[in-house]
């Protein structure tokens, strides 16, 4: 989960990825949980529904470099 607020990120576009037929969406906040800047999610997301998400850094931050952003919800 995130260090920041939800609050202040209220109004900020979350990154979907759809996890497979009748799974859901999974909801990405694009910050850095380090810095706080926004990143650039990568194009798609490892996920299985026994699992979970793949352990492993989904996104690149221009100050710390490959980060992994934690899953917001699935809906």
């Amino acid at each position: 989960m995130s260090r920041f607020p939800e609050y202040i990120y209220e109004n900020t576009p979350r990154n979907v990825y759809p996890l497979g037929d009748g799974e859901g969406d999974a909801y990405f906040l694009p910050v850095c949980p380090h810095c706080g800047r926004y990143i650039k999610m990568d194009d798609n997301v490892y996920w299985n529904e026994y699992n979970g998400f793949k352990d492993q850094p989904n996104a690149t931050c221009s100050k710390c470099g490959r980060i992994k952003i934690e899953c917001e919800m699935i809906d």
